[in-house]
């Protein structure tokens, strides 16, 4: 009966198309919290609750430091505990009322809190950022483990992404609705988003789990019978330099995305002077890039993984520039400049998840475990703390440093400022972030050559525990 509620699979036959498209649609709705934390959440915290700036980006960088020691855990004790049904659904099952509980919250403070102070707002956060990490790590883990073939890995991490973009749009759209149909709050609006967090997540992590398989989990699999303690777990993050490289291509990449997502609403308002309708360049941002991933697994499949990634980040680098010349209160031009480097949008993620996948199997192949929780989890973590950066970086350092008012008349030489640290910020890293992965290791020759070599220890010790088939 578990079995069949539970499908299981070999870890080598593709997922069919309704597979694919449940295991990705979890992060539709996941991208609805996501998203609002970073764009919308901090302006009305700031403003309208009143915390201000200063401690809005201090309270949401200390729930990223939670992180710090939360993720990592949760990737060791994922990989050391499975059940007989797989090893990451449970945890998502466990993880999902305790995310959807305090998004709800966050999103919707005034109900249980007529008073928002920082203390309150950090708390939701770090019971969110706990369910949160249970999710994401076993959800990227899942889809890195049920099919490790070199090109396959890129398919479902572009299926992810794309999704992950769809779900922006959504959330995007949300608010508009409701304030097009009821005249909503600014307060209201970001309730609204809510709600819907509260229907969708549930739906979506419960269609994954009931009709996607996982691999078995090998009675042999040392990895359950690891005591592998949290220092340790960084001693072998520490080395292993492929898996560094990319934690700190991914770190900066989070770093540029986030300035990009904290700043946007001023730069769209004050900089550009388009006012509410500034955020549907979001939207374009967003759709052009989750319809752009297809085009872009393709170059992969032709191109690799490095090569595809170095396209990535040379053509955002190329065009971000564009964003500076927008002229004051020109939709049209705003629109096409946004479509423009919108097409580069995601490619660095699901690119750098993919090669996560492989970078496991060397894990896998040198310590004779399956650690691809803890691997992940370095990268949720990375992903958080990127975020949580650039949020302070721009909130309690660099809007200040220009002399910006989040509420209030600012000076033009302010406004100019905001545009050139809008658009500076993220090319510099841009640029860094090329010069590190320029001679990235591993390739789908060296990852093939593991593979096979890690398939044929894990046959020989089934059919020593008397699994093989």
């Amino acid at each position: 009966m578990t079995r069949t509620l539970f499908p299981m699979s070999d870890g080598k036959s593709r997922l069919t198309v309704f597979q694919l498209v449940a295991l990705a649609l979890v992060q539709s709705p996941l991208a609805a919290i996501s998203l609002p934390i970073a764009v919308f959440l901090p302006p009305l915290y700031a403003g309208e609750l009143g915390l201000g700036t200063v401690v809005v980006g201090q309270v949401i960088f200390l729930a990223r430091m939670w992180d710090v020691v939360t993720d990592p855990i949760m990737g060791l004790v994922s990989d050391r505990y499975p059940t007989k049904t797989g090893r990451r659904r449970h945890w998502i099952l466990i993880g999902m009322p305790i995310l959807v509980a305090a998004a709800f919250l966050i999103f919707n403070p005034t109900i249980l809190f007529p008073t928002m102070t920082g203390a309150i707002f950090l708390g939701l956060l770090f019971v969110m950022y706990a369910g949160w990490t249970m999710v994401t790590i076993n959800h990227y883990a899942w889809a890195s483990e049920i099919n490790p073939a070199y090109h396959d890995r890129s398919r479902l991490q572009g299926a992810l992404q794309a999704f992950a973009l769809f779900g922006l749009i959504v959330v995007l759209i949300i608010p508009i609705v409701a304030d097009l149909v009821y005249g909503a709050s600014q307060l209201e609006q970001v309730a609204s988003v809510g709600w819907y967090v509260l229907a969708a997540v549930p739906a979506a992590i419960l269609l994954a789990v009931f009709t996607v398989p996982e691999v078995r989990p090998s009675v042999v699999d040392k990895t359950a019978d690891d005591h592998t303690s949290l220092m340790e777990a960084f001693h072998i993050i520490l080395g292993n330099k492929p898996l560094l490289r990319i934690l700190l291509v991914f770190l900066l990449e989070w770093v540029a995305s986030g300035v990009l997502s904290s700043l946007f609403v001023y730069f769209t308002d004050q900089a550009l002077g388009l006012g509410l309708i500034g955020s549907s360049l979001l939207l374009v941002y967003f759709l052009v890039g989750a319809l752009c991933t297809p085009i872009w697994i393709r170059i992969s499949y032709k191109f690799g993984k490095k090569n595809t990634f170095l396209i990535g980040v040379a053509y955002a680098a190329a065009v971000v520039p564009i964003l500076w010349v927008i002229p004051y209160g020109n939709f049209g031009f705003a629109f096409g400049a946004f479509a423009i480097f919108g097409i580069s949008n995601g490619v660095q993620a699901f690119m750098a998840r993919s090669m996560m996948g492989d970078i496991a199997d060397i894990d896998a192949f040198h310590s004779g475990k399956h650690r691809t929780g803890l691997i992940f989890s370095m990268l949720t973590l990375i992903t958080k703390v990127g975020i949580a950066a650039a949020i302070i970086l721009g909130y309690s350092v660099l809007l200040p440093m220009i002399g910006f008012a989040a509420s209030g008349e600012n000076s033009p030489e302010s406004i100019q400022s905001l545009r050139a640290l809008f658009v500076l910020t993220p090319f510099i890293i841009y640029l860094i972030i090329g010069a590190l992965m320029w001679n990235f290791p591993l390739d789908e020759e060296k990852q093939k050559e593991i593979r096979a070599a890690l398939e044929a220890r894990d046959l020989e010790e089934d059919k020593a525990a008397g699994l093989a088939e």
